[in-house]
């Protein structure tokens, strides 16, 4: 059983003409509940974890020409831990915690040829505390959410839509990516 609710809020202030800075704010709490058994559910293990966050954003836009915007943001975001639903696990635990990131990105997005052609740019760099991931346990079918511990994913990416003639379109991507353990997994 989970219960999660927020309150949020996000204003856009027009410094100039061609100058923007948004800032945003959010206030989550989640709470959850997991009765876990077996096949026979004997003795049932209930466990329960309550998480509460605040995290944000601010970013900047300034048009550099007429359909040509660069921007910059930086912004948190969160997601909930839980309970697992294996009933013997030797290795996972019943519970996980939450995740948590911080993302950097810089960008342009640029729209040319009458609205025909766009290409959006972009750089990232997120820095994840307890990156929840899928995990499998030492004993058969009692696998789970774990975390790890910090992780840091950066790169680049391009995106491209082009109106062709006779009703054709092009779309493309392009994502170079990378990441980085710097916190160990721990049992």
């Amino acid at each position: 059983t989970r219960h999660s609710w927020s309150l949020y809020g996000q204003a856009t202030w027009h410094a100039t003409s061609r100058f923007r800075i948004t800032g945003g704010l959010r206030y989550t709490h989640d709470s959850n509940t997991t009765s876990i058994c077996d096949y026979a559910c004997a003795a049932p293990v209930d466990v329960a974890k309550s998480n509460t966050a605040w995290t944000g954003k601010i970013g900047a836009e300034y048009d550099v020409a007429a359909r040509t915007m660069a921007y910059a943001s930086w912004s948190t975001g969160f997601k909930p831990g839980g309970g697992n639903i294996s009933a013997t696990p030797l290795v996972l635990g019943y519970t996980y915690d939450p995740e948590t990131i911080k993302a950097w990105e810089l960008g342009l997005k640029t729209t040319q040829a009458g609205g025909k052609l766009r290409l959006n740019l972009a750089g990232f760099y997120y820095f994840y505390d307890n990156l929840q991931f899928e995990g499998e346990d030492a004993i058969a079918y009692q696998g789970g959410v774990a975390n790890i511990p910090a992780l840091h994913v950066y790169g680049i990416e391009a995106e491209m839509n082009a109106v062709l003639p006779a009703g054709f379109r092009f779309d493309g991507n392009l994502t170079v990516e990378g990441s980085k353990m710097t916190g160990h997994y721990k049992l």
